[in-house]
């Protein structure tokens, strides 16, 4: 699929941690996280991302609907590759 993007999302709470894998088109599907945030604001929902390049790759943090933390690295650099392999390895591409 040209131009698709990976996304690791981590849903935890107290004492529970889940994730899943969404693969979209474009872009991470960030203002659907958000919104899911805002529903559920006791849980931590952390969203990485990488799309088929090192060129596009991401982290944010939400609490209550609230960006709590977000890292953009630079392209091409040691920490874009580092999110690209743990995102795209993670279910074994």
């Amino acid at each position: 699929m040209a131009n698709m993007v990976r996304s690791l999302v981590k849903v935890s709470g107290k004492n529970w941690e889940r994730q899943c894998i969404i693969d979209t088109k474009w872009e991470p599907p960030l203002s659907i996280i958000e919104q899911i945030s805002r529903s559920f604001p006791k849980v931590d929902i952390t969203i990485t991302w990488a799309g088929e390049s090192l060129d596009q790759t991401g982290e944010i943090c939400y609490k209550d609907g609230w960006e709590t933390f977000w890292y953009y690295p630079e392209e091409n650099s040691d920490d874009a590759r580092s999110i690209y392999d743990r995102i795209w390895r993670c279910v074994g591409y």
